[in-house]
């Protein structure tokens, strides 16, 4: 009797699968110590990059040696160049150097202005104007002698001043070769109360004065008196030469007679005292500048 199977199922018959390859032993390399394989040590380039920084190479060699030609031919303007720097001074430059105030006439006046004569010219401006003030003020009542006494003091307080900037200028700041920054000069002379000078009818008119004629200095004393007392550049001279001058006077000159002299004796810190003198000298020039800088020196 025949089986007759189902077309719906299937059938569970399995393919044989193909044996597996037979079984083969790694390779065995030896490489000995006295062979060297080159790709493993320096690979070679290819000769695309070979060629690629060949060129790269030679572009910037010859840019360099380019732009050193032209700084070596034609230096760049406008560009900022460091300056060289000074050679290391061996030791007999350097003592030179220090002792080069002992041979400067510079330092030796300033010392001698501020060690011997600033003192006596202080002292006789210093009396001269306190009394005068202190009298002037006090006989004020009695008009005619407290105008003569005031009169006599602003004089010689004009009159100081001219010489306490010469003396600044010829022993501090003249001898620097430059004038001190800070000073507000007003160019004018010390006589006052200009008289107009003469001009055209046109020009009265018109309201322009002759500015190229010369002014004419106005001789009457008693407008020139006048002008005086009304100048408040007058009373400036008091206030430096009784408090600043009489103070900065008296600091100074004891130092600089004690140091000074010892310092010479010796001989070693003497450039150095001899620096700070005229530094010192500098600043009490700048000093008495700006509490007379009203005034200009007339030669």
């Amino acid at each position: 009797m025949s089986a007759t199977l189902s077309p719906n199922r299937r059938s569970t018959q399995k393919t044989p699968r193909e044996p597996p390859p037979p079984y083969a032993p790694p390779l065995e390399i030896s490489i000995s110590p006295s062979e060297v394989t080159p790709s493993l040590v320096t690979p070679s380039p290819s000769p695309r990059r070979s060629l690629h920084r060949t060129r790269s190479q030679n572009a910037t060699e010859t840019s360099q040696g380019t732009l050193r030609d032209y700084h070596e031919n034609e230096p760049l303007v406008g560009h900022l160049q460091l300056p060289a720097l000074p050679p290391s001074l061996s030791m007999s430059h350097r003592t030179t150097r220090y002792f080069q105030p002992l041979v400067e006439k510079e330092y030796w006046l300033a010392a001698l202005h501020l060690g011997i004569i600033n003192f006596p010219f202080a002292l006789v401006a210093w009396i001269y104007l306190f009394v005068g003030t202190l009298v002037g003020t006090t006989l004020l009542l009695l008009l005619p002698f407290g105008f003569l006494v005031w009169w006599m003091t602003l004089v010689g307080a004009r009159a100081f001043t001219r010489w306490e900037l010469k003396l600044q200028d010829k022993f501090h700041l003249h001898q620097s070769g430059e004038s001190s920054p800070t000073v507000p000069y007003r160019h004018q002379a010390l006589r006052l109360q200009l008289q107009s000078p003469l001009i055209l009818a046109s020009q009265l008119e018109a309201g322009q004065p002759n500015l190229e004629a010369p002014p004419a200095y106005d001789p009457s004393f008693l407008q020139t008196t006048y002008a005086m007392f009304l100048d408040p550049v007058s009373y400036q001279p008091l206030f430096y030469f009784i408090v600043i001058k009489g103070a900065t006077t008296l600091l100074l000159t004891p130092i600089v007679l004690a140091v000074v002299p010892v310092s010479l004796v010796l001989i070693f810190p003497a450039p150095l005292v001899l620096r700070a003198v005229r530094r010192v000298g500098r600043w009490q020039a700048d000093l008495a500048m700006e509490g007379l800088g009203w005034f200009v020196l007339v030669n």
